[in-house]
């Protein structure tokens, strides 16, 4: 098994040296020039490699609901979050059967808290929030705080907020109190 080990660690140390060794090559090109979606040369320049997995699945899911929630809405707006959750789970599960809804039981002081959703592999729980009316954003940021208090620190949180109101006024402000926090992504749709 040390053999092994070794020969895998050498081997991952070639395949970033040989990364490296392309990206200075080809720095100029790399970041001069508009790339082919998927490419070598867009996966180096973007650096997508060196963020964890759960970071890159919670940005694709991100992506994914961001295009398709305002177009669910586009004509009647949810009466509550309940219908947002339910048109989040039908556009995630064709995206991962895995998908989990109201589970796992998470344990936390002496009782449980539950994510709306979550994925096991990489470990992702998610969060939907809908306000509405007349919620003040420190409300919601109130919210939030708290799950990012009940849920363990190895896991990675996505938020999927959506605003249509624009009850939230700066996004980028918002989302950032939190992801300098700890392990999460804050997607604000409208």
């Amino acid at each position: 098994i040390e053999n092994l080990h070794v020969l895998f660690k050498r081997h991952g140390k070639q395949v970033m040296d040989g990364i490296l060794a392309f990206q200075k090559e080809y720095a100029d090109k790399m970041f001069g020039e508009k790339h082919q979606p998927n490419s070598l040369s867009e996966i180096l320049s973007t650096q997508e490699y060196l963020e964890p997995p759960a970071r890159l699945l919670a940005k694709r899911l991100s992506k994914l609901l961001n295009d398709t929630i305002p177009v669910a809405f586009k004509t009647d707006q949810p009466a509550n979050e309940k219908v947002v959750q339910d048109q989040v789970e039908a556009l995630l599960k064709l995206h991962s059967e895995e998908l989990q809804r109201e589970f796992p039981h998470v344990p936390f002081a002496l009782g449980f808290t539950v994510p709306d959703f979550s994925l096991r592999a990489p470990c992702v729980y998610i969060e939907v929030k809908y306000p509405r009316g007349n919620v003040a954003p420190s409300k919601v940021s109130a919210g939030i705080a708290e799950d990012c208090t009940k849920y363990p620190e190895h896991a990675f949180l996505l938020f999927i907020i959506y605003d249509p109101n624009r009850l939230i006024k700066d996004d980028k402000a918002f989302a950032n109190s939190f992801e300098q926090k700890r392990a999460c992504l804050v997607c604000i749709i409208r």
